[in-house]
C-alpha cells in the first residue's frame, strides 16, 4: 500500500470541476457540454488507480470485487452520458439500458464484497439479530416504486421490468452495507453505508428525472452524490480500512 493523497486530491479536483462544468450547463452555456463528459468519464479511472494504490499491489477478494465494480460503474456512467450528444440521441433508450446494466452488475459485486467482510468473526450477524432494522430501507424501496410505476407504465412501459430489477438490486446492497456492523472498523462500516444510502438516493433521482419529473437541478444533485458514495466506498473497502 502507498500513500493515495495525491490521487485522492486529483479526483476531488476532476469532481469539483466536473460539478462547475455541470452547473455552467444549466446556466445555459452549451459549450460546456464537452468538458463536461470528459471530466465525468475520468471520475472512475482516477478512482480505480487510487483504489489500487491504496490498497494493492496484492489485492484482497474484497478489493478484487470492488475494483472490478469501479469498473462497471465507469462503462455505466459512459453509457448514461452519451445520448447527450445529439447524434446520438436516437439510441438514447439502448445506451440507458447498458449503462443500467453495468450498473447493476456494479451493485452485485458490491454485495458480494460486503458478504465477505460477514465472515470476518463468528458473532452474528446485525440483521440476524434485528432483521426489522431493514424496515426503513424497504419502505424507501417501495415507497419509489410507488411514486414511479404508473409514469413507467403509462409513458415506457418496456422499461417497467428493467426499473423494477434495479431498484430491487440497489436496495439488497444497501441491506448487505448494514449488515457488515460489527464485522469491520467503525469507520469501514460508517463510509460504506453512507456510500450505499448516496448511491440509492442518486439513483433515485436518476429515475424521477427521466420517468416522472424532470428537474433543472438533477444533473447537480445526481453527480454530487454519486462521486460522494464511490469515493466513500474506495475509502471505507480500501486495504487496512
Amino acid at each position: 500500500m502507498t500513500n493515495g493523497k495525491p490521487l485522492s486530491i486529483l479526483f476531488w479536483l476532476i469532481a469539483i470541476l466536473h460539478l462547475v462544468f455541470e452547473a455552467l450547463l444549466i446556466a445555459d452555456m452549451p459549450q460546456m457540454l464537452l468538458p463536461a463528459m470528459v471530466s465525468k468519464a475520468l471520475l472512475m479511472p482516477v478512482l480505480i488507480w487510487y483504489y489500487y494504490k491504496v490498497s494493492g499491489p496484492s489485492l484482497g477478494a474484497v478489493q478484487k470485487l470492488i475494483l472490478v465494480g469501479f469498473i462497471f460503474s465507469w462503462s455505466g456512467d459512459v453509457n448514461l452520458m452519451m445520448p447527450r450528444l445529439e447524434s446520438l440521441k436516437p439510441y438514447e433508450e439502448l445506451f440507458f439500458l447498458v449503462g443500467l446494466v453495468s450498473f447493476l452488475i456494479t451493485h452485485v459485486l458490491y454485495m458480494l464484497s460486503f458478504r465477505k467482510d460477514l465472515s470476518n468473526n463468528a458473532h452474528p450477524t446485525l440483521l440476524k439479530a434485528k432483521p426489522w432494522l431493514v424496515l426503513p430501507i424497504l419502505a424507501a424501496y417501495a415507497g419509489l416504486l410507488a411514486f414511479l410505476l404508473p409514469a413507467i407504465q403509462a409513458y415506457e412501459p418496456d422499461m417497467l421490468i428493467p426499473v423494477i430489477v434495479y431498484a430491487s438490486v440497489i436496495t439488497a446492497m444497501v441491506i448487505f452495507a448494514i449488515n457488515r456492523y460489527g464485522k469491520v472498523s467503525v469507520a469501514s462500516y460508517g463510509a460504506v453505508l453512507a456510500g450505499a444510502l448516496l448511491f440509492m438516493f442518486s439513483d433515485s433521482n436518476i429515475a424521477i428525472n427521466k420517468f416522472h419529473t424532470p428537474y433543472t437541478f438533477a444533473p447537480l444533485v445526481i453527480m454530487s452524490t454519486y462521486i460522494t458514495s464511490q469515493y466513500l466506498f474506495a475509502w471505507g473497502t480500501r486495504k487496512g480500512a
